[in-house]
C-alpha cells in the first residue's frame, strides 16, 4: 500500500452492495441480534456486517496491509453485483457468465464470514489445546502449580487439570489463509446441485443474515439437521437469498434439462420455511426489509452454526483431531494480541 493510499480499516464481510437490496424504502435494514432478537434496530448497510481490520495482513517490513484483500473482493466479487441481480430479475435465460459470477459470489460469501473463519480458528485452538495435553501426559512439558487465582477453578473443574482452564488465542491471520479452502468446499457443493431461481410472489419477503449461504442434508429430520453437511453420495439443499423477492435454490436429485430455471413461489408458508432455515444459519444477526418474520427470527435465536471438535488418542501417538459443524452456542474466542493492534 502506498503512503498516498487511504488505509481501509472498516472491512465488510457482508457486502454493502448485497445488503442494500434488502433495505426498506428509507434505505435501512431491520437488524436482529440473536442475543436480543426481540429488539430489532433499523440500520444502514454501512453500519452492519463489518469488523475493524477483518482482512488486515502483516507485511514483511513489520507493518500492516489493510487494503489488498478488501480491494480484491471489491473488484473480483462485488463489482457488477447490481447488474447481475437486475438481469436475474428479468427472468431471461442465464448464460455461463451469469451463473459463474453468481456461484463465485455465493462461494466467497460462504468463505469470508465470521461463522466460517471462527470455525477454522476454533479448530486451530483445539489442536493447540490437545497437543499441550498430550505433551503434559507424556512428560514432555511440566506445568508449574496453578496461581492462587486459578487454583480454586482447577480444583472444581471436572478434570482437575490446569490445562483445561487455559484458553488458546489464535492469530486471526491464520483463518484468512483458510478462505481459499472454504471456497473450494463450497464449489464442490455447487457442482453436484441443480439450481433454480425462486421468484417470491407471496408478499412475505425473504430475510438474509451475516451468514447467508445455507446448505444441509434435507433427508434428516429437523432435530438432527446439521449445517454444511456434504457427503459424496448424500443429498444437499442450498439456499441463498439474493433480494427479498429472489432466492437461489440448489438441490441434488433433480433431473431437469435446463439448470437455473425461473420458478414462482406464491405460498407464504414455503417462504417462511426457507426464512426459518436462513435464520437458523445466521451467526449473530438477521437482516430483513420488514418485521413480517419476527417469530421466525425468534425461534432460531438460541443457536448458530459453529464447529465441534474431538480428539482421538492412541497410546504413544499424538492426538488426531476430528471436527464437524453443529448448531450450538457461538464460540467466544480468546482475544489475540499481536503487540501492534490499534483496533477500534
Amino acid at each position: 500500500m502506498s503512503s498516498a493510499e487511504e488505509e481501509k480499516n472498516k472491512h465488510h464481510f457482508v457486502p454493502m452492495v448485497y445488503l442494500k437490496r434488502f433495505c426498506n424504502p428509507q434505505g435501512e435494514l431491520f437488524t436482529y441480534r440473536k442475543d436480543y432478537p426481540r429488539r430489532p434496530k433499523l440500520r444502514h448497510p454501512s453500519q452492519v456486517g463489518y469488523e475493524f481490520h477483518y482482512y488486515r495482513q502483516p507485511t514483511s517490513d513489520g507493518g500492516w496491509d489493510s487494503n489488498s484483500i478488501e480491494d480484491f473482493l471489491g473488484r473480483s466479487v462485488e463489482d457488477g453485483w447490481n447488474d447481475l441481480v437486475d438481469y436475474l430479475l428479468t427472468r431471461e435465460p442465464l448464460a455461463s457468465q451469469h451463473y459463474n459470477r453468481l456461484a463465485e459470489f455465493i462461494a466467497a460469501q460462504y468463505a469470508r464470514v465470521p461463522s466460517t473463519r471462527n470455525a477454522y480458528e476454533r479448530l486451530h485452538a483445539e489442536r493447540l489445546h490437545h497437543k499441550l495435553r498430550y505433551n503434559i501426559a507424556t512428560g514432555r512439558i511440566v506445568l508449574p502449580p496453578p496461581p492462587p487465582a486459578l487454583a480454586e477453578a482447577v480444583f472444581q473443574s471436572e478434570s482437575g487439570e490446569l490445562v483445561d482452564q487455559l484458553r488458546f488465542a489464535v492469530d486471526p491471520h491464520a483463518s484468512i489463509h483458510a478462505i481459499p479452502e472454504a471456497i473450494t468446499h463450497a464449489e464442490s457443493v455447487f457442482n453436484k446441485s441443480t439450481f433454480f431461481l425462486l421468484h417470491n410472489t407471496s408478499g412475505i419477503p425473504f430475510v438474509t443474515s451475516d451468514n447467508p449461504v445455507v446448505w444441509f442434508d434435507p433427508t434428516l429430520p429437523p432435530d438432527r439437521l446439521l449445517p454444511y453437511v456434504h457427503q459424496p453420495d448424500g443429498h444437499v439443499l442450498l439456499l441463498f437469498p439474493v433480494t427479498p423477492w429472489l432466492l437461489v435454490y440448489g438441490a441434488t436429485g433433480y433431473d431437469v434439462p435446463d439448470d437455473w430455471t425461473h420458478v414462482d413461489v406464491s405460498d407464504a408458508d414455503k417462504v417462511q420455511q426457507m426464512n426459518s432455515m436462513i435464520c437458523r444459519f445466521a451467526y449473530e444477526r438477521v437482516f430483513a426489509s420488514s418485521r413480517q418474520s419476527d417469530e421466525v427470527v425468534l425461534a432460531h435465536a438460541e443457536l448458530s452454526p459453529t464447529m465441534r471438535t474431538h480428539a482421538v488418542t492412541h497410546p504413544g501417538n499424538a492426538p488426531v483431531m476430528f471436527w464437524h459443524w453443529v448448531f450450538d452456542k457461538r464460540w467466544h474466542k480468546a482475544p489475540w494480541n499481536d503487540g501492534k493492534d490499534d483496533r477500534a
